[in-house]
């Protein structure tokens, strides 16, 4: 399986998630610096080029992963997708919208005070048909056993 892995911004790109994607699947995980011009057309056409599987992002690659896996027709899963929110940084970066029938699974932490879950939902209901969503109680930052966990039951589904 073929996977992109788009991190969060001020991230660190290497570490344990990354090395177990790579040990897992073929993995395109680039390092993001989400100020850069046109920051989202080149990861659009970055990621369109591999043509992933599945896209897995969080936080601020979640907001990419999403919009990216709808323009491409792949599924997603996301941690804590910034999809709803009030910085200025996010909000300025030119995202090419795309809303269709893709298939969004959704996993938020019921103490985040980044991402808030219920303003994430409320944009899923509104914008997305077809998304499943799992609140847990961790805050923004995602456990590497979550990561894994959450990964390894989506496995199991194909």
């Amino acid at each position: 399986m073929k996977v992109v892995y788009l991190h969060g911004y001020e991230s660190i790109q290497k570490g344990k998630k990354n090395e177990y994607l790579h040990d897992h699947f073929k993995t395109y995980d680039p390092t993001i610096d989400y100020s850069e011009k046109n920051i989202f057309k080149k990861l659009y056409s970055a990621v369109k080029r591999f043509n992933p599987d599945l896209i897995i992002g969080s936080s601020m690659g979640g907001r990419f992963a999403y919009h990216i896996g709808n323009l491409i027709n792949v599924p997603t899963l996301l941690f804590n997708p910034a999809l709803v929110t009030k910085n200025d940084l996010v909000n300025n970066i030119e995202i090419i919208e795309s809303h269709n029938d893709n298939h969004h699974t959704v996993v938020l932490g019921k103490n985040d005070k980044v991402v808030i879950p219920q303003d994430t939902i409320e944009y899923l209901n509104k914008h997305c048909k077809n998304h499943d969503v799992t609140v847990l109680e961790h805050k923004h930052r995602t456990s590497y056993k979550l990561f894994v966990d959450s990964i390894s039951v989506l496995n199991e589904v194909d």
